[in-house]
């Protein structure tokens, strides 16, 4: 019925005006569209990195998905990913699994080329999940005084970098990068965006004897009521010192800026913000809320769903990973994946630990089975969640169950995977 392939050139204009309907947040002029429709052409030949597919009925444009390619680090791993963006649906189409279609395809597009792993932000986690997306870590927003951040002993290594720090930049993150579950390599429009993006933008950093080894980029929103609000965009550091430094300089805005908005994945961060003396006032203005009639809890920030992943071969992970060590754990299991929307993944794996290290084993014997839908074992395999609670939410069966604390240790991490800022 649907016809998917690349986006022809001359169906440019149409893919903006469905583009445009899809997301209504945007309603651009004439003149605007225009421009935009430049910009679109000229990426695809700037930038080799996205793909675009479009959905024909009859050679008629009525869907189209952004494909992008990203390097991750995956547990232990540097590997290629994609990221689905844009799936917009002509309006007089809606409710005609034209969006279904589209991403299938692309997901077969991508498995093709040898990558066995996608993410994406979720605009609808129920709607992704469906095609098989596992949730990712929650993001958690807070709202800080400046007053309120531990206040260390010196900001004397804090200064404004510019492009030309961008090298020492570039290797700060790079370090960043190297150590931390589940971010994206930078490439240069992405550095470009911390050194030379808008002129509202803001990039302050830790910068010792020419190496810098952290960085907030942020910028300035300025109420009606003068009451300045910074939101953080990036917050990077790889030492104590230098993230108690960048503290240090936000805390001394206090006198100038109203409150930080911070998002973060790091489901520790509160160990920090209720550190200082007075902190808690950051949190008073929303309440308290109750469990029972009798014990109040410090409201402390909101949280929501914010990316996913998405396994698209299940053995091929594995290969991709076989360097990384699994718990040092050894046992041989069988990994039966339900996977409707991509049936080709449907199935079972058998792979056999040794000390942790991965061996794909096909028809060999296994001491241990556990099954489970592909948008589950993608959370499992990225760290989101343990096997332990898979099982004891009905969403894993095991068999023997005398192996769930191994199966637990297999796939836990230390940490969660970060989605990646400034993207």
């Amino acid at each position: 019925m649907y016809t998917i392939k690349p986006l022809a050139d001359e169906d440019w204009a149409d893919w903006l005006d469905i583009d445009v309907e899809a997301f209504p947040a945007w309603y651009p002029s004439p003149e605007e569209k225009a421009a935009h429709l430049k910009t679109y052409k000229q990426e695809q030949i700037d930038n080799p990195q996205r793909e675009y597919l479009g959905c024909y009925l009859d050679e008629k444009l009525v869907g189209s998905v952004r494909l992008i390619d990203f390097t991750m680090r995956v547990l232990s791993v540097k590997l290629p990913v994609v990221g689905i963006g844009g799936i917009s649906v002509d309006m007089l189409h809606r409710k005609e699994h034209v969006a279904k279609e589209t991403m299938a395809a692309g997901l077969r597009h991508i498995r093709d080329r040898g990558i066995h792993l996608s993410t994406l932000y979720a605009f609808r986690p129920d709607f992704y999940r469906k095609m098989g997306y596992g949730f990712g870590a929650k993001l958690e927003k807070y709202r800080i005084k400046p007053s309120s951040l531990p206040r260390g002993e010196s900001k004397a290594h804090i200064c404004r970098l510019t492009a030309k720090d961008r090298a020492a930049l570039v290797a700060c993150y790079q370090r960043y990068f190297d150590t931390t579950h589940g971010l994206f390599e930078k490439n240069d429009n992405d550095v470009d965006a911390v050194l030379c993006g808008d002129m509202y933008n803001t990039t302050i950093g830790y910068k010792k004897e020419r190496r810098v080894d952290g960085y907030v980029t942020y910028y300035i929103n300025r109420k009606d009521d003068f009451q300045e609000q910074l939101l953080v965009r990036e917050f990077v550091y790889n030492t104590p010192d230098a993230l108690s430094e960048l503290l240090t300089f936000l805390n001394s805005l206090s006198d100038q800026v109203h409150e930080i908005v911070l998002n973060t994945q790091d489901d520790q961060l509160y160990h920090i913000l209720f550190s200082a003396p007075g902190s808690s006032d950051s949190f008073t203005k929303d309440g308290y809320f109750h469990l029972n009639s009798y014990r109040p809890y410090l409201r402390s920030n909101e949280a929501g769903v914010c990316c996913m992943y998405r396994v698209l071969n299940t053995p091929g992970i594995f290969k991709a990973l076989k360097s990384h060590n699994f718990g040092h754990q050894t046992c041989r299991l069988n990994i039966t994946i339900e996977d409707d929307f991509l049936p080709e993944n449907n199935g079972s794996t058998i792979v056999h630990f040794e000390n942790g290290v991965p061996h794909l084993s096909p028809n060999a014997s296994y001491d241990v089975t556990i099954s489970l839908d592909i948008a589950s074992f993608s959370s499992l395999i990225m760290g989101v969640v343990t096997f332990k609670n898979l099982y004891n939410y009905g969403l894993a069966t095991i068999s023997p169950n005398d192996h769930i604390d191994t199966i637990t240790r297999l796939f836990l991490t230390d940490t969660k995977p970060l989605w990646p800022q400034g993207h």
